[in-house]
């Protein structure tokens, strides 16, 4: 964890993209907490993006 957010500050501070920019693991936490939340309700269909943005992992 600590290398990945050395990484980040890398990438703004020399104003470069990374391989797996920010984005995907945003879209990533995203499929996980609607992969839970589909669990929480009986593995029930949830859409994305998530409708509700309060939702979190924890």
């Amino acid at each position: 964890m600590v290398d990945a957010i050395e990484g980040v500050c890398r990438a703004i501070e020399k104003g470069k993209e990374r391989i797996c920019p920010g984005e995907f693991g945003r879209e990533a936490l995203e499929i996980a907490i609607g992969l839970r939340e589909s669990h929480r309700q009986g593995n029930g269909r949830v859409d994305l993006p998530l409708a509700n943005r309060a939702l979190r992992m924890g």
